[in-house]
């Protein structure tokens, strides 16, 4: 789970933090205005989650600088394959949590934007059902699927 865990019936153990990235097709960079920092995004097609609606900003940063950005928004989505298939069309830039928009850019669908730039660390869950027996098949999971998980993670906030 990606977020708060939300539950007292659950147990989160904490795998890392994915880093929301921005993301863009290279057709859409082509033909679009030269993008060398944040501020350069007020001349781009924003694709915006429902998340940064009410402020229309996003807070950029890397480890040592973080600016805000005011948005124009030509899409505005509350879910993350609508906003990356819509940047693969070409629509303009998202933001996408990395490990999204990288698999996107591994098909070469997408290109990373401003690579070293973030917005905020999100926690991300393994999340199961609190049991004070947890059945064997369920650890074995859960101790297969953690290593490959933390590794898409960042681990260093």
């Amino acid at each position: 789970r990606v977020g708060q865990v939300g539950d007292e019936r659950l147990v989160g153990k904490l795998l890392g933090h994915s880093l929301d990235k921005l993301y863009a097709s290279p057709a859409y960079l082509n033909q679009a205005p030269p993008l060398r920092e944040p501020a350069d995004l007020a001349l781009h097609d924003i694709l915006l989650s429902d998340d940064y609606q009410a402020t229309r900003q996003w807070q950029m940063r890397t480890s040592s600088e973080r600016v805000t950005v005011d948005l124009q928004p030509v899409l505005c989505s509350n879910n993350n394959p609508t906003l990356a298939m819509s940047a693969v069309a070409g629509y303009g830039i998202a933001l996408l949590p990395e490990f999204v928009g990288d698999s996107y850019c591994q098909l070469g669908l997408l290109q990373a934007v401003l690579p070293e730039w973030y917005e905020k660390p999100t926690p991300v869950y393994l999340v199961f059902p609190h049991r004070a027996a947890m059945p064997r098949k369920y650890r074995a999971f859960i101790d297969f699927i953690q290593p490959a998980l933390q590794a898409r993670l960042s681990q260093d906030l």
